[in-house]
């Protein structure tokens, strides 16, 4: 994540959750969100550490919802 400005131009706000699970395995999940449209941030809520968080975006006519979602591809034990 330190390095996501060399991926994503421009200036962003970064949303960002992890966890660490009961095996010490980590994950996470990360929204950006372009600083253009701070001022239309509704709301910003983590559901779930680390494996789901959602934000709300409004202009003048349109309301915009994200869900940002990570599901591990193995079973936990």
């Amino acid at each position: 994540m330190r390095n996501y400005g060399t991926i994503l131009p421009g200036s962003w706000e970064m949303f960002w959750s992890s966890t660490t699970g009961n095996s010490g395995t980590q994950g996470g999940v990360c929204m950006a969100i372009a600083s253009k449209w701070k001022l239309c941030i509704q709301c910003k809520e983590i559901i779930v550490p680390g494996r789901a968080q959602y934000v709300v975006l409004k202009d003048l006519q349109t309301t915009w919802g994200y869900l940002n979602v990570y599901a591990p591809n193995h079973a936990s034990t």
